[in-house]
């Protein structure tokens, strides 16, 4: 197992930024948990039709920008027009959907780690995979510590670890699929990302004997954070990562 470099010690994780306070995957989200103290960032990588990587969760245009269609049939020059902020409040009219290069760029800027997950359309795992890692090659410096790329796709996370091999990786679960901790092992993932509610205290056990840390989405919930904490688990991915952080001071 490679060495894990992460310093987890914050506990909390900011869910797409602070995407309580605003809208989520944007400079905006990241610029606001930096003003909260909260030193992890979450965020999601997805390819433009010409192949940019940018910072959006959806397959689709629809619930976060003013555009309508599909990220992976639509040109970058396209999504770089439209609004991501409107939708989640007026004041952030006119925010956009950054590019990869320009959110890591403001992340180290602040000196933010993060936890940076492969989002691929369908058929795009690998072509995915491959332009999050040559951007964090050329835009991340390979000395920073905590960094972390995850993803639910297994093809993703092998394709980083064949370009990388130097990656702390996490594999990200909805569900236990009959593998999974052969998957995790050959895949040499530091972590394990589960949601929540499938997650026991008997599993996380299971999982921190294998060496492994665990994290956990989607976690707004003070009392559900502390249980989860009490088991074992490393640390959770939330919304509101201050009122997260401050009940479990």
């Amino acid at each position: 197992m490679t060495s894990p470099r992460l310093d987890l010690s914050s506990r909390v994780i900011a869910h797409r930024g602070a995407s309580h306070y605003a809208p989520e995957n944007t400079l905006a989200a990241l610029q606001k948990a930096y003003e909260l103290h909260i030193p992890w960032i979450e965020f999601d990588v997805m390819l433009t039709e010409d192949n940019v990587p940018i910072i959006i969760h959806d397959e689709t245009l629809e619930r976060t920008t003013d555009g309508h269609g599909e990220v992976a049939k639509t040109a970058y020059k396209d999504i770089a027009a439209l609004d991501a902020g409107s939708w989640f409040d007026r004041a952030f009219s006119g925010e956009n959907i950054p590019t990869f290069a320009e959110f890591l760029k403001q992340a180290a800027e602040l000196n933010l780690s993060v936890n940076v997950e492969i989002k691929p359309s369908e058929g795009k795992d690998q072509e995915t995979a491959m332009a999050v890692v040559q951007t964090l090659q050329a835009h991340w410096l390979t000395a920073r510590p905590n960094l972390l790329v995850s993803s639910f796709s297994v093809v993703s996370l092998t394709a980083a670890r064949a370009l990388d091999k130097s990656l702390c990786l996490g594999l990200l679960l909805d569900h236990w699929f009959g593998d999974w901790q052969e998957s995790l092992l050959q895949l040499d993932c530091v972590a394990l990302h589960a949601n929540w509610r499938i997650l026991t205290k008997r599993k996380v056990a299971q999982i921190k004997d294998l060496g492994r840390y665990v994290l956990a989405y989607t976690v707004d919930n003070p009392e559900q954070a502390r249980e989860l904490f009490s088991w074992g688990v490393d640390a959770v991915f939330s919304n509101v990562p201050d009122v997260i952080l401050s009940s479990v001071l």
